[in-house]
């Protein structure tokens, strides 16, 4: 065999391996992200990456104590949230002008110093089942598609408090605000679909989304009242 001959077949080997090395390698999805070895499915909206089920990692309860579901994941206080780290490059919590973003995205409405979704770009955040009222269920146009999870209130060691299951998808930001500036604690802002009415603020079939702040952001364990809520993650794109 002369020299020419066994130089080709040596190309002819590399290329094989090589192509071999290549389909072993599974492709990255652009639809997902892998969160603390979980794999989490997104959504583009506007300019920004959403993770569209609620993050179902370690800690947290599960909605009445119940099974676990890793369609609806599991309600968080906020220091669980705070405690969350060696998050994929690029993804975060949402802070306050990561949600502000998408409601723009979707149609914000403003009222006095007050932002909000109204009934119909609140349904495009929406999924489409789960939701208690059948006239006021989401479309889910962008994907997102929160689920109406509630939340949970805890008032003691003992004593969890869950509600508002199929009415209303309540996620944390990591954005916390004083009342007055020689104010002491900060509060945690939170997003919120609902479909109940909002005081002085009840739109078409009482369903809206809102930015607003909670006091009861303690940790449930040694300090009370505390509150747990669904997490989310966010990118820019």
């Amino acid at each position: 065999m002369n020299r020419s001959i066994l130089m080709l077949s040596a190309m002819c080997l590399l290329i094989v391996a090589s192509c071999s090395k290549t389909k072993e390698k599974p492709e990255e999805s652009k639809n997902e992200i892998i969160i603390n070895g979980t794999v989490y499915p997104t959504t583009v909206i506007g300019n920004q990456t959403w993770t569209t089920v609620n993050y179902n990692g370690n800690g947290g309860v599960n909605y009445n104590d119940g099974a676990n579901d890793p369609t609806v994941g599991k309600l968080y206080s906020f220091p669980e949230l705070k405690a969350l780290i060696n998050l994929p490059t690029g993804w975060r919590v949402p802070t306050e002008v990561d949600v502000k973003a998408l409601m723009s995205t979707v149609g914000t409405k403003l009222d006095g110093d007050d932002s909000y979704t109204d009934a119909i770009a609140s349904q495009k955040l929406m999924s489409k089942i789960g939701w208690s009222n059948a006239l006021l269920t989401g479309n889910n146009s962008t994907g997102l598609n929160l689920v109406p999870t509630g939340d949970c209130f805890v008032s003691s060691v003992t004593i969890k408090n869950y509600s508002d299951k199929g009415v209303k998808a309540s996620f944390w930001t990591s954005t916390t605000i004083k009342y007055t500036p020689i104010e002491t604690n900060s509060y945690p802002l939170l997003f919120e679909v609902s479909t109940d009415s909002y005081d002085n603020h009840d739109e078409p079939a009482g369903l809206r989304g809102a930015i607003y702040s909670t006091t009861a952001s303690n940790d449930g364990i040694t300090t009370f009242p505390a509150e747990k809520r669904s997490i989310r993650f966010v990118k820019d794109n």
